[in-house]
């Protein structure tokens, strides 16, 4: 009977870390897949409708914002308006996919990501700048990591915002692209991107 006890315990603290570590377990499986450019690995942590839809509210008001098309007061800012949710898309579509968020987890600016990629006979080609150097060290401890090993690896921070939502804050230029992770089963995946404002 206290064998069964004990056992019992064990596997209830073995379930809880296992409940609790997992979102770093990703995250190192990530990493892995971004150092390696693995983009069919990465994509298996990436909840790609929920992630399009982060972005395309966060693009559309930048958009309107950047052109002065909030109010809408005149045909010639509808116009406008309409044209940042054509703009809003491509972007998204040309962002939303492994290789433009492996870009981003090695700490590379929205304006970068666009840049480095191109549409060409309706496919999207990337240059992906050599990943192994260019890609963050996410994880080399508990709740906060830090990188540095070398002069490209990045600091983030990295923690719980819930029991099933986690944040990883990866730096790009003074500022912090935010990755919200879900927890979907025993896994978790990306499930929105937050640019830097």
């Amino acid at each position: 009977m206290k064998i069964l006890k004990v056992f019992s315990g064990l596997l209830v603290l073995l379930i809880a870390g296992w409940w609790f570590a997992s979102p770093y377990w990703v995250l190192y499986q990530v990493k892995q897949a971004v150092e390696e450019n693995q983009p069919g690995k990465l994509s298996a942590y990436i909840d790609y409708p929920a992630v399009r839809q982060s972005l395309k509210s966060q693009l559309s008001q930048y958009l309107e914002q950047k052109m002065g098309f909030e109010q809408r007061s005149n045909p010639f800012e509808q116009f406008g308006a309409q044209l940042t949710i054509s703009l809003t898309g491509y972007l998204v579509e040309t962002l939303v996919n492994p290789y433009g968020v492996a870009l981003l987890l090695q700490g590379k600016e929205f304006s970068e990501v666009i840049r480095l990629t191109r549409y060409e006979r309706s496919s999207v080609v990337y240059h992906l700048p050599e990943p192994k150097k260019a890609a963050a060290s996410f994880l080399s401890g508990a709740s906060v990591a830090s990188a540095s090993s070398s002069q490209t690896a990045l600091n983030y921070k990295a923690g719980y915002l819930s029991i099933n939502r986690f944040r990883v804050q990866v730096p790009a230029a003074n500022r912090y692209t935010s990755f919200i992770l879900s927890r979907s089963g025993w896994s978790w995946k990306i499930t929105a991107i937050k640019l830097p404002q």
